[in-house]
């Protein structure tokens, strides 16, 4: 038995794409109108974060029966093009604010550049309590998002340094921490350099099958072979899909039990996987009947095996 919804995993992504997508638009505006070249920067580093949610939306999709391989190569070509797109743009927003340091003809931070960037840093924050709430314990190598999470996190700290020290250079009649906001703006670049290039990484022909590590692997078997009803985890294959992980497992029941009894074991594996590790997207359960023998064949049973019809 096998199923394959994604829909809660596509949910989630279709919620971070348009979160980010539209906080950078306003942080975009904002940052325009006030001048801060370092709130422009981080606009576009979470951007950034919204087109590799879409990116890992996309080798999602990849997996559904429509899925092919003309597609998984559509789809590759769109995500390097975005992957370009945005490296450069983070290469002329750096090129640019250097020379306006050198130049030393930045302006001003009006003040409304202050709470957009404040905004920014309680709406992370308040992400980042939502995921990683509870007491769920996860794969070792999905620890990269939780650090993508705190540079997104920096970023918008450094913006909020760096426009508060560029309004504070006209306020308080000090030009020198003026320098504040080209510089945070700089160091937010780096960061969209970086997201650029991890797009361009995931992008590569085997990240849409990036197996997880050995010891990921093993620990998601004993987690399965805890439940309930279950003899043995004969296969199980996990695999990276951006910020989600895809878990495919064969489990052995009692053939001894229904078709409906082996559904809900094949469910409760599923939400036990699900519930214990918070990055998994979606559990595909396939339950055949244990074939081992004791305990669930007797001298009985094998006489009924060794019958034919006519018996």
């Amino acid at each position: 038995m096998s199923h394959h919804p994604y829909v809660k995993a596509e949910l989630a992504a279709f919620i971070r794409i348009a979160g980010n997508l539209l906080l950078a638009l306003a942080k975009g505006i904002v940052g325009w109108l006030a001048n801060s070249s370092a709130l422009i920067a981080d606009a576009l580093h979470t951007a950034s974060y919204g087109i590799r949610n879409l990116a890992a939306l996309v080798r999602l999709q990849e997996d559904r029966p429509r899925g092919g391989s003309k597609r998984r190569k559509a789809s590759r070509a769109w995500i390097v093009g975005a992957a370009a797109i945005l490296l450069v743009a983070g290469i002329e927003l750096g090129w640019s604010t250097v020379s306006k340091l050198q130049q030393g003809s930045y302006l001003p931070v009006q003040w409304f550049a202050l709470p957009m960037a404040m905004l920014s840093i309680i709406l992370k924050g308040i992400a980042g309590r939502s995921r990683n709430g509870g007491e769920r314990k996860e794969l070792r190598s999905m620890q990269s998002n939780k650090w993508d999470h705190k540079l997104s996190y920096a970023g918008s700290l450094m913006a909020l340094i760096g426009s508060a020290g560029a309004w504070g250079s006209g306020w308080l009649q000090l030009p020198l921490i003026g320098i504040l906001d080209p510089l945070a703006a700089i160091a937010i670049t780096l960061l969209v350099l970086r997201s650029g290039y991890r797009m361009l990484y995931d992008a590569r022909p085997a990240a849409g099958d990036q197996a997880l590590e050995q010891e990921d692997v093993e620990e998601l078997i004993r987690t399965a072979q805890r439940v309930k009803g279950v003899i043995a985890v004969d296969d199980l294959k996990a695999y990276e899909q951006g910020h989600f992980v895809l878990v495919e497992l064969q489990v052995s029941v009692n053939p001894q039990i229904s078709v409906s009894e082996g559904n809900d074991i094949a469910r409760l594996v599923k939400h036990h996987l699900m519930k214990r590790f918070m990055h998994i997207a979606d559990v595909l359960v396939n339950v055949q009947p244990y074939d081992g023998g004791y305990p669930y064949r007797n001298a009985m049973e094998h006489d009924l095996e060794n019958r034919t019809l006519l018996h």
